[in-house]
């Protein structure tokens, strides 16, 4: 398999405006990422390859305790990620740069070993495939065994729709 370690490298910035050409080094920002309720660590330093820049072995990730995905009526997220938005309103000073004289064939070596070469459960396409219509089918069989008697509008299309398709 073939990977791309460096796929800004060639990258043409003058397609990019100015008012965000000029934010990209962000990216390279050791923070925390924040959407709503979600706050995820962004750790840079583990993929300056990326950014075409040397890599040396990162150091190990800092302990961070994730806090409850749930919004809890009344619960103000403010408070409750106060820790995570300072880190986030801190980030122009956390940039990561890349390391000169590194051996990078130490940093090959790390990441073949931390990195996982398949995700999920290896399993064929045509079984994937059958997995799928058999859960159709399933669909169609429980659709069949409903009784439409007093179902209102909405689901009675539905179910017919279910049926007509099957």
């Amino acid at each position: 398999m073939f990977v791309e370690w460096v796929p800004y490298k060639v990258m043409n910035t003058a397609v990019i405006p100015k008012d965000i050409r000029t934010t990209l080094r962000l990216g390279r920002s050791k923070t925390m990422l924040i959407c709503f309720d979600k706050v995820e660590r962004h750790l840079p330093d583990r993929c300056l390859r990326q950014y075409g820049l040397h890599q040396s072995i990162p150091a190990d990730v800092e302990p961070w305790l994730r806090k409850g995905r749930g919004v809890d009526g009344g619960v103000d997220l403010c408070r409750k990620i106060e820790s995570e938005l300072n880190e986030w309103m801190d980030r122009q000073n956390h940039i990561v740069e890349g390391e000169y004289g590194v051996d990078e064939n130490g940093n090959m070596q790390w990441y073949s070993e931390i990195t996982c070469k398949v995700v999920g459960r290896p399993i064929s396409l045509p079984s994937e495939f059958q997995r799928t219509i058999s859960g159709l089918k399933e669909i169609a069989y429980l659709a069949d065994s409903f009784s439409t008697k007093g179902m209102n509008g909405q689901r009675f299309q539905s179910i017919s729709r279910i049926r007509m398709q099957s």
